[in-house]
This record gives structure tokens, sequence and C-alpha cells, in this order.
């Protein structure tokens, strides 16, 4: 594990959203945690008082790149790299009539728009790209990473792949503020995410960004926590307003130059989102879950249509939760 770090100077300016935060003052750099990665109590104790552990280079570099090479291969199939550039630029194609890419998420395509989300970022359906991840599914699914996790957690772990995604996020998308929870049903509180990226991610990417404290925003879990977004057919995102989460609920964003073999482990009550893609290329990402043996359990069936998206908008839930 390298304990190496990009510092990021109080007064450098990112975006996200429609918001400009200033390091320093509405966001700071992440609290890295490499450097104890073997002291499982501190590990316990940050995770609960901060909500998340950063672990610089925890994945071997190669392993991550060798996973990049085949979701940018991917891509490419998919008519999303722009022609004429070498594929590991990851350079976003300029003709959108050259992409296959569905808004469907119950079809059968395999790459598809993160259109829960109303976002143009691409998503991967991995079951039906067997044997064509390899490399990704080894890394994600990492024997080192889950029996970490195990020991973290005190108890056998596992990766649940079924529920993992890489992500590319192309120029000026960015992701709002969410509890993963929602997304996986309140059910399944006990599942951690594992955000890495699948390159160098510095903060002109758009990389992941974390409301420090959100974790004990008790009024926002006993609302929108406690939602699911396709069984009560609401948006996901409780925020596009970085600053309103700030003012409104306290605390300050964090995020970090990331490099290729970082990791953020968070509970799924925990709010997150990324800063704005400000380059011509797709940022590469990946967000696994991972879990104790013990605490597996069946998953309930969710009714309803998944493609014909949300009723209800999360202005008007929050406004009736009184969040």
């Amino acid at each position: 594990m390298t304990t190496s770090s990009n510092p990021i100077p109080d007064g450098t300016r990112v975006n996200m959203g429609a918001c400009e935060l200033t390091f320093g003052r509405h966001i700071v750099p992440l609290r890295a945690s490499s450097a104890v990665h073997d002291d499982l109590t501190t590990l316990r104790q940050r995770l609960a008082e901060d909500g998340y552990l950063y672990l610089r280079g925890f994945h071997p570099r190669a392993s991550v790149l060798a996973a990049r090479d085949e979701i940018l291969a991917l891509l490419d199939e998919a008519g999303c790299l722009e022609p004429g550039h070498p594929r590991e630029h990851a350079a976003i194609g300029r003709d959108p009539r050259r992409r296959h890419v569905s808004s469907d998420l119950a079809g059968q395509d395999p790459f598809i728009y993160d259109v829960q989300n109303k976002s143009r970022t691409v998503l991967f359906k991995l079951p039906l790209l067997a044997g064509r991840v390899q490399a990704y599914t080894r890394l994600v699914g990492a024997v080192d990473f889950v029996r970490f996790f195990g020991d973290l957690l005190g108890g056998a772990a596992e990766a649940r792949l079924q529920n993992s995604i890489p992500r590319a996020v192309p120029t000026g998308e960015f992701t709002g503020a969410h509890y993963d929870v929602v997304y996986f049903g309140p059910h399944n509180d006990h599942i951690y995410t594992g955000w890495m990226p699948l390159a160098d991610i510095p903060l002109e990417l758009g990389p992941l960004a974390v409301l420090l404290g959100s974790h004990r925003f008790e009024q926002v879990r006993a609302t929108y926590g406690r939602m699911h977004t396709v069984r009560d057919r609401i948006e996901g995102w409780f925020s596009t307003d970085a600053l309103e989460m700030v003012n409104t609920f306290g605390g300050q964003w964090a995020s970090a130059n990331f490099e290729a073999g970082d990791v953020v482990l968070f509970g799924m009550y925990f709010m997150h989102g990324s800063l704005n893609n400000m380059t011509d290329r797709y940022r590469l990402s990946s967000d696994c879950r991972y879990q104790r043996v013990a605490d597996r359990k069946v998953e309930p069936p969710v009714a309803g249509p998944v493609a014909e998206g949300p009723e209800t908008s999360m202005r008007d839930a929050r406004q009736a939760w009184g969040v």
C-alpha cells in the first residue's frame, strides 16, 4: 500500500453542479488512512467518527489499469470514444450519433445511460458482459480487499459483484448528493460501498466528493434514508446544490486528487456525490459493494417497472419531510 499524496492548497476552486466550492472553506482534502492500514482499532474508530476510510494505493496500479483497459474497450465498442485518439486517453466522442447506448434500464443493452439520475453518464450491465470484464471482476472482488473488509468489520466478508458498477462520466456531468441506501432499500443498510478510480482522477476530472458528518444527519436518515427509488418511485439524489447541503446541514465537502489503486470505503448512510468533469475525457470509476457473510439477506422483490422512472420529485418529497 502506497502513501503518496498530491496536496491541495487552500483557495483551490472546484465545481459541483452549479456551485463553486473553495478548498479551506466549503471543501477540504480527504483524510488518508494508509499510514494506519494495519491498525484495525484505529480504522474502526475513524470509520465510525468520519464515516469513511480513504485508503491510498490499496490495489496494485497494474491491476487497476488492466481493469480500465477492459472498460475502455467496451466504451469504444459502444461508439463513445473519439476516433483517431489512443484508446487509453478516453477521449469523449464528439458525434453522439455514433453511440449505441440505451436509455432503457430494463432492457438487454449492456451499455446504458444513467437515466434514473437524468445523467449522460454511461453505465455497464456486467451480467450481460460475462467473460469480457475478467480483470475488472478480479479487481473489485480482490481477495486482499475482501479479507481486509472482513477483518475490519469482524467476520467473513464477500463482494456483491452483482452490485458492482463501472461508470464513465462525460464532460460537465457530476453526481448529486445522495445516500446509497435509497438504491438498495433500508433492509440493506449493512452494505458498504467501495469507490475506486480506474485511473488517476485529479480534481478536474470530477472525482468523488463526500459530505463530512452526513452519517449523523438523523432527520435525513429517518426520512430520505427510508426510501427506495424503485419501490417509492422517487428521485435518488437528495440535492444537486452542494452549498445548500453545507448551509442547511453543516459540515464540509471533502475530495482528493485520486490515483489508480486508491479506495474510499463508506456505509449506506453517508452523503456523497462528485465534482464536475471539466475535461474532454471520460472519468472512469467503479462502485462495488461489500458485506459480511453473516449479514447476507434474501432480497425482497421490488414491484414496479424500473424503466418508467420516478413519480415523486425530491423537491416535493423534501418539502413533505421538512428537510
